[in-house]
């Protein structure tokens, strides 16, 4: 075994990297959403990423991806990756962060 020692934020010369998450059991599976980025970009987020999370409805079939309210300035992303079910973009085009909302089944 070894050790690796961790990058820091100040060591890498960038700002500090957070993540947002939250995550919906419905039915026999669990619904994640996560949003990434730096430190500053999610505090300015932090508000609208509650009203969304307080947004989000499970009123279509239990396979369907859950229905909810965008925020201002956040838009639907066509991207898609294994194992994402949607993406949601939010901020400056240029750089947007990025929403996933991904699934796992089970109880």
């Amino acid at each position: 075994s070894y050790t690796v020692p961790k990058a820091t934020a100040k060591a890498r010369g960038s700002e500090e990297y957070r993540i947002l998450g939250a995550m919906f059991p419905a039915d026999n599976q669990v619904w994640f959403f996560k949003l990434t980025g730096t430190a500053a970009a999610l505090d300015a987020q932090q508000e609208a990423f509650d009203k969304f999370l307080a947004s989000v409805r499970f009123d279509r079939g239990a396979d369907e991806l859950p229905a909810w309210d965008l925020p201002a300035g956040w838009r639907p992303s066509p991207q898609k990756a294994q194992f994402v079910d949607a993406v949601v973009l939010l901020g400056p085009d240029d750089k947007p962060l990025r929403l996933t909302v991904s699934r796992a089944g089970g109880g």
